[in-house]
């Protein structure tokens, strides 16, 4: 079972456990899929801690805006002292949704040097990583006027172009690819089935399959478990905001973690 104490401030001072630590960061997928995503991975290895960074819109190295609410980067936040300050143990990680940040201007280099700083950090917790690659054959069939109604959606202030975030995509994918050579970095592309309209957002009938393909390398590695009670999980989850979100500019003290019926704890960073 996990346990931990915590200081006066409220954060996690030291903790001891059996479980797994699970790390997953991302923007507007995993935020969406949140309460799917993490029954995926208990059943993959059964309980666990998890550290959580996502968000809609979130950026991977720099804070951003979604109308009036901002997060700060994932790179930056505070889930990696956090994972740190734990106890040692069987390590998963997944990051999603790093294409984000070529909407919001942010050239190839820039954007895979916050991944490398994600990955340098999994890599002193012994992680297994999952990283999903970005969809660029849905990217490369969108009819111009559909993007740029999707790009006034999803970035109103930023004017990248079709033919520059298909380049992009492209260079990022590579270099993802790159960084996935070793033993202990995985990467999957998702199915073109999983998306429509959006070629950007997983469809909700799609959502369980993907996060079950992303953890199924997982498979093995602990002690699979049977999910029950999902309702009130789901329920606890959505409920869940990061510790360090800002709405008008104002810190929000909103509940950043709970406990699983399972014993599973979860934190959002």
């Amino acid at each position: 079972m996990i346990h931990m104490t915590r200081g006066a401030a409220g954060k996690m001072r030291s903790m001891t456990f059996a479980a797994s630590r699970i790390v997953l960061v991302g923007a507007s997928n995993l935020a969406m899929s949140l309460p799917l995503a993490i029954d995926a991975a208990r059943r993959a290895v059964g309980e666990a801690l998890f550290f959580v960074a996502c968000g809609h819109g979130r950026s991977y190295g720099v804070t951003s805006r979604v109308i009036c609410r901002t997060l700060p980067g994932i790179a930056p936040s505070r889930l990696w002292g956090e994972l740190e300050r734990t106890a040692p143990g069987p390590t998963y990680a997944l990051l999603t949704d790093i294409g984000n940040d070529i909407g919001y201007g942010f050239d190839p280099a820039t954007i895979l040097s916050w991944v490398d700083q994600c990955l340098d950090r999994l890599a002193s917790a012994g992680a297994q990583v999952v990283i999903t690659d970005l969809p660029v054959g849905g990217l490369e069939r969108l009819p111009r006027w559909r993007f740029k109604m999707l790009r006034a959606l999803l970035y109103p202030r930023h004017r990248v172009t079709q033919s520059q975030m298909i380049e992009r995509v492209h260079a990022i994918s590579d270099g993802l690819h790159q960084r996935a050579a070793g033993p202990d970095v995985r990467i999957i592309r998702p199915d073109p089935a999983w998306f429509g309209f959006d070629p950007i957002h997983i469809r909700r009938p799609f959502r369980p399959l993907a996060f079950e393909q992303f953890f199924k390398s997982w498979q093995g590695e602990g002690a699979p478990a049977q999910i029950v009670n999902t309702r009130p999980d789901h329920r606890a989850i959505r409920r869940l905001r990061p510790i360090d979100r800002r709405m008008l500019g104002r810190t929000v003290a909103d509940r950043h973690t709970t406990t699983l019926h399972d014993g599973s704890m979860v934190h959002v960073f």
